[in-house]
């Protein structure tokens, strides 16, 4: 007995020199993570109006365009609209804001009506009005530019110009013209977007070459 007692003494103490120095062998903590960068709320908003559409809710949608611009496109005329175009995905290229204002350059993933042009994306200014933000222009992209860089918004008067370079280093400048009143259904812009194909906005069924802007 007094062997066997010695022998599990001896056993135990081994396997606690071995415990001993598994525990001195502790692996070097976790760094901690960095924070991510809270996403900028003009593009959540601009991010859930594609995902209204993509589900199909063309009223909430219509619910994050400004009063402004609900007055010059009434509902049921937004959903007719709209309906051509099958949303499967959208992704925020470009950003950029000035005090209440921001300008976002969506890239789309969506089929549309035959007859209907193709649409890579979509050019938004948004608003911000009583603490949320909301779509004051919304135009449809054929192609989209494969950089933007040194990307900027400023106000210009009542309207908003966005500067670029592209990835052929042309500087592109744009001006956003916002309409001031009910009196008419169309305001131009002035600008060169040389990577940007003929753009419309929704019903508008203006077209306009790539120097220019189409706005209700």
């Amino acid at each position: 007995m007094r062997r066997t007692t010695g022998l599990v003494l001896v056993l135990c103490l081994s396997l606690g020199a071995v415990g001993c120095s598994r525990l001195g062998k502790r692996p070097a903590p976790t760094p901690p993570a960095e924070p991510l960068t809270p996403k900028a709320p003009y593009v959540a908003a601009a991010e859930q109006f594609f995902a209204s559409l993509n589900g199909g809710d063309t009223a909430a949608a219509w619910g994050l365009l400004t009063k402004h611009f609900q007055g010059l496109l009434p509902q049921a005329q937004f959903a007719k609209d709209m309906a051509g175009v099958k949303v499967q995905s959208a992704t925020p290229l470009a950003e950029a804001a000035s005090g209440d204002a921001a300008y976002v350059l969506m890239s789309l993933q969506a089929t549309v009506a035959e007859g209907r042009p193709k649409i890579a994306g979509y050019t938004m200014l948004l608003l911000n009005q009583g603490g949320t933000w909301h779509i004051a222009l919304l135009l449809e992209e054929s192609r989209l530019p494969g950089k933007v860089d040194n990307l900027s918004l400023r106000p210009s008067g009542q309207n908003y110009v966005v500067s670029f370079t592209d990835e052929k280093g042309h500087i592109s400048t744009n001006t956003l013209r916002i309409p001031s009143g009910m009196e008419g259904r169309a305001a131009s812009g002035t600008g060169t977007l040389p990577a940007s194909g003929p753009r419309c906005l929704l019903s508008a069924g203006l077209t306009v070459p790539p120097d220019g802007f189409a706005l209700w």
